[in-house]
């Protein structure tokens, strides 16, 4: 009985958090500079292979501040590689590992020491409450306006601020009667000219969106230096120069509507991946969003914009290899309606 209850105990602590949001969550630790699982690292896998059975699950790998990023990055992959495998080899299918991603070096605001930070040497096993079916993600988009036989234009802004126009790999549209818009049919609104509005401080080093005003409707503007969070809808610090930038154009140009676009990487097929902000798959959804209500919440009319998440549906590089091509289907697109 003693057994069974220290068990228990263990399990509690490692699904903390989680019991309102539909996922059992284990944890599996590391020793430092390590991705090879040890005794320890082994039996938290083993309670994790318990409570898997049939369902979904979802891998993230951590490190420390210990070392530097690439290092740490190769480190954490390492660590969610190492999983995956001792999990197929114990009878999970390759199928219920829906994301398997090293996120990388967790920076803390703490003393730091020749220790390192323990907590954060870890691999993350998400399981989905329920069947193995994940239901309840599918993602629907607005149709694009009809521009004949005209091809859209991909763009992108370099780090210098230079609109650059891309390649995209062929996709295939989704079927008629599965389209359905996202947040709200598209409305005509008639040209107007916009009452003096007080400017928003633009920094120098900010990348400039007036480009879209020379953009026709159905382009698209890439952006990938809009960064976030790991695995959160949250932008980091450094990236809220930009999205001033973009508040600033919007004001700028009253007649320009757009649809903010989010992209994710490193899951198997076409899905979104988890938000740990509100434990979801609707990242890619969720950080669309981020964008749209810093928009909204800084004045722009909600007819003006619109977002969407396509999760992995529409990835620049099929296969990602390295982490640049991870950050290239990791991204955010803008897409003009009008102009």
């Amino acid at each position: 009985m003693k057994t069974v209850l220290t068990i228990f105990c263990l399990l509690l602590g490692a699904v903390r958090g989680f019991s309102q949001a539909g996922y059992d969550t284990v944890k599996v630790y590391f020793p430092i500079n390590i991705i090879v699982p040890d005794r320890a690292a082994t039996e938290a896998m083993d309670k994790a292979l318990s409570l898997i059975g049939q369902k979904n699950c979802l891998i993230y790998g951590y490190a420390d501040y210990l070392g530097n990023e690439p290092s740490n990055l190769d480190l954490a992959i390492g660590r969610a590689n190492n999983v995956r495998k001792y999990l197929l080899e114990h009878g999970v299918l390759p199928g219920q590992i829906l994301i398997c991603e090293g996120i990388g070096q967790v920076n803390r605001n703490v003393v730091q020491s020749r220790e390192g930070f323990p907590e954060d040497r870890r691999v993350d096993i998400f399981i989905k409450r329920g069947g193995a079916e994940n239901k309840g993600h599918t993602i629907t988009f607005k149709p694009a306006p009809d521009t004949g036989k005209k091809k859209m234009q991909v763009s992108e802004i370099t780090r210098k601020g230079v609109l650059v126009p891309v390649k995209t790999i062929p996709k295939k549209d989704p079927p008629p009667d599965t389209v359905k818009p996202v947040v709200a049919a598209e409305k005509k609104v008639p040209k107007r000219v916009a009452p003096p509005r007080p400017a928003v401080q633009r920094p120098a080093s900010a990348i400039n969106f007036d480009n879209l005003s020379k953009l026709k409707a159905n382009d698209v503007l890439r952006v990938e230096n809009i960064h976030f969070l790991p695995t959160k809808h949250i932008i980091t610090e450094e990236s809220e120069p930009i999205l001033r930038a973009l508040l600033q154009t919007m004001l700028d140009f009253p007649d320009l509507a757009i649809r903010i676009e989010g992209h994710v990487c490193c899951i198997r097929g076409a899905g979104d991946a988890l938000d740990t902000d509100t434990y979801e798959l609707k990242l890619s959804e969720n950080r669309a969003k981020h964008i749209y209500l810093y928009l909204i919440t800084n004045g722009i009319d909600g007819t003006r914009i619109e977002y969407a998440g396509f999760g992995k549906s529409r990835p620049i590089v099929a296969e990602e290899k390295t982490e640049e091509d991870a950050q290239r289907n990791r991204r955010v697109e803008i897409r003009v309606l009008r102009n």
